[in-house]
């Protein structure tokens, strides 16, 4: 468990991109990190960088704290996929999320 701190302790300080931090929510997660790859991808989410990166970390982040149970960060990450690129399905998705806060 030492080197997830260390990773979470850099990251903090040292992602500047979403890529960045959508690779190592996906590394977390594939170590069963589910918390903390939840908590490094909405870091990300505050990154600037490409639409289509944000858009794919956005969905991806909505995904994974809904299925924690995370509605509010759910839907705050879809609305940030739907500002980034509109698409009636995330439009509906809100919709769905707003429903369950």
């Amino acid at each position: 468990m030492g080197r997830i701190d260390e990773a979470m302790t850099a990251a903090k300080t040292q992602m500047t991109t979403p890529e960045e931090a959508f690779a190592l929510a996906q590394a977390l997660r594939d170590r069963a990190c589910i918390a903390e790859a939840l908590e490094i991808a909405r870091a990300g989410l505050t990154l600037t960088g490409s639409e289509y990166r944000i858009y794919e970390l956005a969905t991806w982040t909505s995904d994974l704290a809904e299925g924690l149970g995370d509605s509010t960060t759910a839907l705050s990450a879809r609305i940030t996929a739907f500002k980034t690129k509109p698409s009636f399905k995330d439009y509906r998705k809100i919709e769905d999320l707003a429903g369950k806060t």
